[in-house]
């Protein structure tokens, strides 16, 4: 079986058919063998993209994580200046402001748990004033009654008294 081509001069060339189904094969398994490449090349890059956005996602995820566990002290590191470097600088300027926040907030209960205390103190010595308070007014006001009570004893005597004197001091008259 002979096949006519015309080669690159416009000549007619015969080949034998088989050598015409060699060369094609040969074609097919360098154009197989390219797209093998391309395609692990191809797999091997996006394995590496992919690693390069997932891991600063990740980092991040697990930052956030321990943040919202409260431990403040977490950083995540800096990797790039594209988006994802911009959004670990605003996370730890984030986690810096909770902490510093955190620490205010703190401090500031500290202060009204001392302030509270104090308070407290204050109110049972007023509450302890006013029982004195109290208690001197209660005796006050026994006094009074005793005073007054000796006073009116001692009118009712003047009372029995006066007729009483007077009927033994007129008794010779």
């Amino acid at each position: 079986y002979n096949i006519r081509l015309k080669n690159q001069w416009g000549a007619i060339v015969l080949q034998e058919q088989t050598e015409v189904f060699s060369q094609v094969r040969s074609f097919w398994q360098l154009a197989i063998t390219i797209a093998i490449v391309v395609t692990v090349g191809m797999g091997i890059l996006t394995a590496l993209l992919a690693h390069r956005l997932i891991q600063p996602i990740s980092d991040l995820t697990q930052a956030a994580s321990q943040v919202s566990q409260g431990k403040w002290h977490q950083q995540v590191k800096v990797r790039s200046r594209d988006e994802l470097g911009i959004l670990a600088e605003t996370f730890n300027r984030m986690a810096k402001a909770l902490k510093e926040s955190f620490s205010l907030l703190t401090q500031m209960n500290e202060q009204l748990q001392a302030s509270e205390a104090g308070e407290r103190e204050k109110a049972i010595a007023l509450e302890q004033s006013l029982q004195k308070l109290q208690q001197a007014q209660t005796q006050l006001i026994q006094t009074e009654k005793m005073s007054s009570l000796g006073q009116m004893v001692a009118g009712v005597a003047h009372e029995i008294n006066n007729p009483a004197s007077f009927i033994y001091g007129n008794l010779t008259h």
